[in-house]
């Protein structure tokens, strides 16, 4: 009985400091680990930005049949960080009335090249190309609507998805 109380003391113990050790926070610890000099590892993330922010709204656009175009002007900020050179691209949600075309064309940014009045469609036409490095840059566009002759009444609704890629 006594041996084995003993065996038991001794075994509590020896036990004792690796149970303290387990529980103890690895960050007490660092003291007894200083130097001179020590690594601290740094995570960085540089992200590029590219993105189309449209800052106005447009009203209901109505059109009388074979009458002469209305326009609305746009107001929107680019941005497009680092060297790779961007395009802004513009297409339509859904299809149009037959006989009612939509163009769109940047008119005024202070980098890249506009490519003039282009008609929207569901395939992407580019609107601004050759553009980079810049942060929030304001824009202006004006979206034409045009009606011919074949024009029915009706209402309906559509959407412009415009977007900022690679060249």
């Amino acid at each position: 009985m006594k041996r084995s109380i003993y065996l038991i003391k001794k075994l509590r113990r020896a036990l004792f400091p690796l149970l303290l050790a387990a529980l103890l926070p690895v960050g007490s610890l660092e003291p007894l680990f200083a130097a001179e000099s020590a690594f601290l590892p740094v995570e960085i993330t540089i992200p590029e930005a590219a993105f189309v922010e449209v800052k106005s709204t447009l009203p209901p656009l109505t059109i009388y049949i074979a009458s002469n175009p209305r326009e609305e002007a746009l107001s929107l900020s680019l941005t497009a960080t680092g060297t790779r050179r961007k395009k802004l691209t513009g297409r339509l949600s859904g299809p149009l009335p037959s006989g009612l075309t939509l163009t769109l064309e940047i008119q005024s940014a202070a980098s890249g090249a506009s490519t003039g009045p282009q008609r929207l469609g569901s395939s992407e036409a580019a609107l601004l190309t050759g553009f980079s490095g810049i942060y929030a840059m304001p824009c202006r566009a004006v979206l034409r609507m045009t009606g011919d002759q074949s024009l029915t009444r009706g209402t309906g609704t559509t959407g412009v998805i415009l977007t900022v890629s690679d060249m």
